[in-house]
């Protein structure tokens, strides 16, 4: 019975296929930054889900927020983009934080 899915494939293709130069058209006469928005707004789910994860440990709340952040700011150097930067910035905020916990609770 695994043939039924690739023919419900085939069948799909052969009756969107004709209209992707229709999609094409009117994605191209749609308003300037429409499809970026469209985008965006699909992607939201993702950013919620990635956000959450990365804010939820408490122990390194403070990285995750500083790494957003420098990420969206859009901040290059050296010709190396923000994305980078942000990692990095989140990279030595972890370091210092667990330096600092260490300190106040050091082994025993």
């Amino acid at each position: 019975r695994r043939w039924v899915a690739g023919v419900a494939c085939g069948v799909t293709y052969v009756a969107f296929g004709p209209l992707a130069g229709l999609v094409t058209a009117a994605a191209r006469s749609a308003p300037e930054g429409l499809i970026e928005t469209i985008a965006g707004l699909a992607l939201l789910g993702t950013f919620a889900s990635a956000a959450a994860a990365a804010l939820t440990d408490a122990g390194s709340r403070e990285a995750g927020a500083v790494t957003l952040v420098v990420a969206a700011s859009g901040v290059t150097v050296a010709g190396v983009g923000a994305a980078f930067w942000g990692l990095v910035a989140g990279l030595v905020v972890l370091a210092a934080l667990r330096i600092e916990r260490g300190r106040r609770h050091p082994p025993a």
